[in-house]
C-alpha cells in the first residue's frame, strides 16, 4: 500500500472514536495493477487499515488485473464483466458489512479477527 494512502487513512481516524472522518463508514476495497494479481496484496493492507482506522469493511472487494487492457487511453473504463464487477461491489458494499459471513457491530470486531492486539491504542473508542 502506498505510504501516501496509510498516511490519508491514519488521518482519517483522528481523533480516535465516534468523531473520526472514518468510524462507522461502510468502505469496500477496489484495486487495478498491471499484472494478473489486481493489487491483491495492497488491498489486504488497505482492508487491514481501513478497519483499524474504524471504517466498516466489507467483505466485497474487486481486484482488477491487467487493468491496461480495460481502459481506454482517457482512463475510461471499458471492459464490460469490470464494469458489472463494480455494480455489484457497489451494491453490495451498502448492505451490511460482514466479514467472513458475519455482520460487524464494531471496528473492534474486525481488528481481533485480523488478530490486532486488543489493546491498540487505535482501537479505543469512548462510550457514551
Amino acid at each position: 500500500m502506498p505510504g501516501q494512502l496509510k498516511h490519508l487513512v491514519d488521518w482519517c481516524s483522528r481523533p480516535y472514536g465516534p468523531e473520526a472522518a472514518l468510524y462507522g463508514k461502510p468502505a469496500a476495497v477496489i484495486g487495478a495493477s498491471m499484472t494478473d494479481y489486481g493489487a491483491l496484496w495492497a488491498q489486504d493492507h488497505l482492508r487491514k487499515a481501513l478497519g483499524l482506522a474504524g471504517a466498516r469493511v466489507t467483505k466485497v472487494e474487486l481486484p482488477v488485473g491487467k487493468a491496461q487492457e480495460k481502459f481506454d487511453e482517457t482512463g475510461k473504463l471499458t471492459d464490460q464483466e469490470t464494469i458489472d464487477q463494480l455494480e455489484q461491489v457497489n451494491r453490495r458494499a451498502r448492505g451490511p458489512p460482514r466479514l467472513a459471513g458475519r455482520e460487524l457491530s464494531r471496528p473492534r470486531t474486525l481488528a481481533r479477527d485480523l488478530g490486532r492486539p486488543a489493546g491498540c491504542p487505535s482501537l479505543h473508542r469512548r462510550r457514551r
